[in-house]
């Protein structure tokens, strides 16, 4: 799913996902978000969750430093 949007609208980076299950337990998507909330990390205790949810932003970016460096220096 996130391959076709980056393939639509280009590197996103973070992407926030809104989901939802029926009663059937079909998953649907209601939105995708670019830039998504964090806010209701403000109360999270769990170091585990609170060192993804800063730490893979963060891994992304350098993963793409990295790509676009590789690309230059072919």
């Amino acid at each position: 799913m996130l391959l076709a949007l980056e393939a639509t609208f280009g590197t996103l980076g973070e992407v926030g996902l809104d989901v939802s299950l029926d009663e059937d337990g079909k998953l649907w998507l209601l939105e995708a978000n670019s830039k998504p909330n964090t806010i209701g990390y403000n109360e999270v205790t769990n170091e585990e969750v609170l060192s993804q949810v800063h730490g893979l932003p963060l891994d992304y970016a350098k993963h793409m430093i990295i790509r676009m460096y590789n690309n230059l220096t072919l």
